[in-house]
């Protein structure tokens, strides 16, 4: 995957681009729905997604609360906290 986004993109030693979205709910949710309000005055939850240089998921996290920023959802994720479970070192 890295060399294919080294060639795609001339980006050297990356595996993954991250970016991170809103999952927008139809109804607010019954506990705590302050919590889930976004900049938007939507209600929402976080999503963090990685994906490769093919447009394809590598990793998604969902479920914090769209309030929550994005450095405190990606933090929370395996893969900040434990990355070589996810990613290793090229040979």
């Amino acid at each position: 995957m890295r060399r294919g986004i080294e060639q795609d993109t001339q980006f050297p030693g990356c595996v993954g681009f991250l970016d991170g979205t809103d999952i927008g709910l139809f109804h607010a949710p019954s506990f705590e729905d302050e919590t889930y309000m976004n900049l938007k005055k939507e209600y929402a939850l976080n999503l963090q997604a990685v994906c490769d240089n093919n447009l394809r998921f590598t990793f998604i996290s969902a479920g914090y609360p769209a309030s929550v920023g994005a450095p405190i959802s990606f933090g929370s994720t395996p893969l900040f906290s434990t990355p070589a479970t996810f990613v290793s070192k090229p040979a």
